[in-house]
């Protein structure tokens, strides 16, 4: 998967503000809060799990103890990180917590249609109409695209096993996202072969997913979801 699009751009390495967030003589910057940074230590450890997968630079990983960085930028940078990993099934490592951003259950529309796969069925693929007028980057970071309201697959499954989505379509820039059990929510962009967005979760719980398909830029048009259970 692209995760350029995540990695926010990084001031150079500078020495780290005095403890407790006192003031940064003639920097010019307002002081951190000692929350901020824990919240900045925290985004370095994120970082160096990022370079351990294999998809950051080290180099700039000192330079969210400058003091450039707010606690809200460093929090954004964990986050997008995090989202990432979880998309790709990777341990989240230093960047805390779970991997997945958390929201409250929603009860899936009633009108959307229903799928129930057991360990080893599938692939299903269905016919879907993908991208609405829902960003979900305020959603969840990391979550690139449209999306409608309702999903355009409810997906039951009765005991836990590996799942696979995937969404391919010629006509748009396909994009997904998967609200899970308990309400977490997973996307992907490019993460498929040919840049089609695809999420894999080597233990999927038993329950219900709610699973979205989006257009990037916006939009709608046909794409071809596909799940399977492995």
């Amino acid at each position: 998967p692209t995760v350029a699009a995540v990695s926010p751009t990084v001031a150079p390495a500078a020495a780290p503000p005095p403890a407790g967030g006192a003031p940064l003589g003639g920097l010019g910057f307002p002081p951190r809060s000692p929350e901020e940074d824990q919240d900045c230590e925290r985004a370095v450890a994120c970082c160096e799990t990022m370079v351990a997968a294999g998809f950051m630079d080290p180099r700039g990983c000192p330079g969210y103890r400058g003091p450039s960085m707010t606690g809200a930028a460093c929090r954004r940078s964990s986050e997008d990180w995090a989202g990432v990993l979880r998309s790709l099934g990777r341990p989240v490592g230093g960047c805390g917590g779970t991997n997945t951003v958390e929201a409250a259950p929603a009860a899936a529309d009633p009108s959307a249609p229903r799928l129930s796969l057991r360990p080893g069925q599938g692939p299903e693929v269905n016919q879907v109409i993908a991208g609405g007028t829902v960003s979900w980057t305020q959603v969840a970071f990391g979550c690139r695209g449209w999306f409608s309201a309702t999903p355009q697959l409810v997906l039951t499954l009765p005991r836990s096993s590996r799942l696979r989505i995937g969404a391919h379509s010629s006509n748009i820039d396909a994009t997904l996202a998967v609200r899970l059990p308990g309400g977490a929510v997973a996307c992907d962009d490019d993460g498929g072969e040919m840049f089609d967005p695809r999420l894999e979760l080597p233990t999927a719980a038993e329950g219900e997913y709610q699973i979205f398909v989006g257009t990037y830029r916006g939009g709608t048009g046909p794409a071809a979801l596909s799940v399977d259970t492995l």
